[in-house]
């Protein structure tokens, strides 16, 4: 029984797929993704799944399995993807031509202003050191200044994110208290970034060819209760963004929030505390900016909640482990110290599951 599903009903036969109420057994789910993009790994598998890319007539694909064995309407599953070097490259520079297109459009206006250059040298060009690009923003700078954790920000980033912290303020980089919110133009940096975007510019590669879409085919395989086989193939080409106002107007907040309790769960399962609370507040940024109607208002409270408790969990593994060490965390006396082991196995087997969460329990808010 193969169901092949029309490209424009693919959120829709996603939804219904999986909130469908049967129960099916041997259920494997493959994703296939080309166009440049790569399936990743998410944090917290202990061995990495199935992954291979193969040659198609469009280039190279990478196939993605997992076995997910009995299944209900409770069974979530999701997938990382991101773009590989060369394919968000080709991105960007159609957005820059874009840009340097509009620019040259309002030179009248804006005389001996910037036509987007500085928009050629980006991030992922592996001529660009990692101290010209912002620890917020994950761009180059072009108005560096230095705070008083001693690392350089773009203004504007740096600005706003004082502006935007609950109580002291505190580093963007290591998260510490800083004394005060004084910022200091970094001028050898700025001349070394303007140097290096000169030269840049003088030696400009071929322009590679604009990339809009993806394409993404997701085939799910099950057996149903009475041992009837069944594949189900949904294929879509994904429109894609650089410019982030237009990407975030077309943000699930559902996904995206459920994404990073899962991510920022196995993060903290494996001791990666920092990273964890770092994704969160990532993300919790991402939906305050792109929040706009009452459903993703609500997905947006799930996500405080959720995120609070996996929070809460974090701290308690934490002062645990700083009380019996990381490494001897699972060897500590259980006999004097029954009630802490009690509540570090409760904190380590919450951040387990909160790894796993289905969409059901998160809307839910239990």
């Amino acid at each position: 029984n193969v169901e092949i599903v029309d490209p424009l009903d693919l959120s829709s036969k996603v939804k219904e797929l999986m909130q469908a109420d049967v129960v099916a057994t041997e259920v494997s789910c493959t994703l296939l993704a080309g166009g440049g993009l790569h399936v990743q790994t998410p944090p917290g598998t202990s061995a990495a799944p199935p992954l291979r890319s193969v040659a198609g007539p469009g280039g190279v694909v990478d196939v993605f399995t997992r076995t997910v064995g009995s299944a209900n309407s409770d069974t979530d599953l999701s997938f990382r993807l991101r773009f590989k070097d060369e394919a968000e490259v080709a991105l960007r520079a159609a957005e820059a031509e874009r840009s340097h297109q509009e620019s040259l459009e309002s030179a009248a206006e804006s005389p001996g202003g910037d036509t987007g250059e500085a928009e050629q040298l980006t991030a992922h060009n592996p001529d660009v050191p990692p101290s010209m690009i912002c620890p917020i923003l994950m761009e180059v700078m072009t108005d560096p200044v230095m705070a008083a954790d001693g690392h350089s920000y773009e203004r504007s980033a740096i600005e706003q994110w004082f502006q935007m912290s609950q109580g002291p303020p505190r580093s963007p980089k290591t998260n510490q208290q800083l004394q005060n919110c004084e910022l200091l133009v970094n001028h050898a940096l700025r001349n070394t970034i303007e140097e290096l975007r000169q030269s840049f510019t003088r030696a400009q590669p071929p322009p590679l060819p604009p990339l809009l879409t993806v394409p993404v085919q997701l085939q799910v395989r099950y057996t149903l209760p009475s041992g009837e086989r069944c594949v189900r193939v949904i294929t879509q080409q994904m429109t894609v963004s650089s410019q982030r106002e237009e990407a975030e107007k077309e943000l699930d907040f559902t996904v995206i929030a459920l994404t990073a309790i899962h991510t920022s769960a196995g993060l903290a399962q494996e001791g990666k505390y920092k990273e964890a609370r770092v994704n969160l507040v990532s993300v919790q940024r991402l939906l305050q900016r792109g929040m706009r109607d009452n459903a993703q208002q609500e997905a947006y409270l799930s996500f405080i909640v959720q995120a609070e408790k996996l929070d809460q969990f974090m701290r308690e593994r934490q002062q645990y482990e700083e009380v019996f060490g990381s490494e001897n965390s699972g060897l500590a006396d259980r006999s004097a110290n029954g009630r802490a082991c009690e509540r570090d196995d409760d904190a380590s087997k919450a951040m387990y599951q909160m790894k796993s969460v289905s969409v059901r329990a998160f809307c839910q808010r239990v």
